[in-house]
């Protein structure tokens, strides 16, 4: 069996000038917004983190790569106990912010796709 594929050569240089356009849009600047989005889902986790001395505001932290909460307590804030109901305040926060990063970096690549 043959199959015959005519392909326009306005078609290719179409792609061919996606393909360019998308590589203005490069890996720095998706790490650059991966590093914004982790700086501000920190922030908006501390931010909404159930607050009484303040140490567990204090041991919210973003290395560039992962945010963590080091206060042994922080599980049984986010998920709650028997005897202590749940207070979420961390995945929601990320959750959110990766949506909106999401959505972010599509919205670039269509306009870079655009020009």
């Amino acid at each position: 069996m043959n199959i015959n594929v005519n392909v326009d050569r306005n078609d290719v240089q179409q792609l061919n000038s996606a393909i360019n356009k998308l590589k203005t849009y490069s890996a720095v600047k998706f790490y650059q917004e991966i590093q914004k989005t982790g700086l501000n889902a920190a922030y908006k986790v501390k931010k909404d983190a159930p607050y009484d001395t303040g140490n567990l505001r204090l041991n919210v932290k973003w290395d560039g790569k992962s945010i963590r909460s080091d206060a042994p307590y922080s599980g049984f804030l986010e998920f709650g106990t028997e005897n202590q109901k749940k207070q979420e305040y961390f995945f929601k926060n990320i959750l959110a912010e990766v949506k909106r990063t999401i959505r972010t970096i599509e919205t670039k690549i269509q306009r870079t796709l655009r020009r």
